[in-house]
């Protein structure tokens, strides 16, 4: 999906995944990588890979986040995929819902 008439002048929209740590998201973000690699549609969007991101075109990026408060706010997010969510501490599982 084209973002890029809800985004502003230089925001990015991302696609989030969120797991009680880093090294638990990032086997989510493997299996989507695996998907995108092998379409070759869905790879002629990719602009720029990192060990925690993917940088796709129309200013999109799918990047991994520990579950922290501090540190998923104040992203613009296009969705947000939660993993072991009962896993999370009760603070930070509340604070990632209301937000």
């Amino acid at each position: 999906m084209d973002w890029t008439d809800c985004l502003s002048l230089g925001e990015k929209g991302r696609c989030i995944y969120v797991a009680p740590t880093e090294r638990q998201a990032e086997v989510v973000s493997d299996y989507v990588r695996a998907i995108i690699d092998h379409s070759p549609l869905l790879a002629s969007l990719v602009e720029d890979r990192t060990v925690s991101a993917l940088k796709l075109k129309r200013q999109i990026s799918l990047e991994i986040l520990p579950a922290n408060a501090r540190t998923v706010r104040g992203v613009t997010s296009v969705a947000i995929i939660l993993d072991e969510s009962c896993f999370l501490s009760s603070g930070d599982a509340m604070t990632l819902i209301s937000d």
